[in-house]
């Protein structure tokens, strides 16, 4: 879920946008994309492309700062 002020929501993912590509690399589970953004350091931009409402949409995100949960 995208939450507001997140890196996610100022990329413009919504609630139920499906991935299926990173910087041209497909997705096929939660956990290559994890590992894929996780590779990456902060600052980098990255091209992802979503499937929303039976569409397709480019999205032009940025690395954020990885968060520790308590």
């Amino acid at each position: 879920r995208a939450e507001r002020a997140t890196p996610a929501a100022r990329a413009g993912f919504r609630k139920d946008d499906m991935i299926t590509t990173v910087d041209g690399q497909p997705i096929t589970t939660a956990v290559q994309f994890n590992r894929i953004i996780a590779s990456k350091p902060p600052g980098t931009k990255v091209v992802i492309r979503i499937m929303r409402d039976g569409r397709e949409y480019t999205l032009n995100a940025e690395i954020g700062e990885e968060t520790k949960s308590k």
